[in-house]
């Protein structure tokens, strides 16, 4: 997916592009696993967090990945 998002009344402008994939495996009826993992990359993008001046507003971007795992069992 690819969006473009605008911070800061509009300025500056950024991109945001993000992944995310995810699966399950049934043991049984009712018990699965699951795995799911996410990747985002933002440039150019104003800082969401800035709270005081003298946290900078803008940032050239960053990347994140984050994944779980796990065993889900319905009762």
């Amino acid at each position: 997916a690819h969006t473009n998002v605008s911070f800061v009344n509009g300025a500056p402008q950024g991109k945001l592009n993000q992944a995310f994939v995810g699966t399950d495996y049934f043991l049984s009826k009712r018990t699965d696993l699951y795995a799911v993992a996410t990747y985002v990359k933002t440039t150019d993008v104003a800082n969401p967090l800035a709270i005081t001046a003298a946290t900078p507003a803008t940032t050239n971007g960053g990347s994140a990945f984050g994944m779980g795992v796990g065993i889900r069992h319905t009762f």
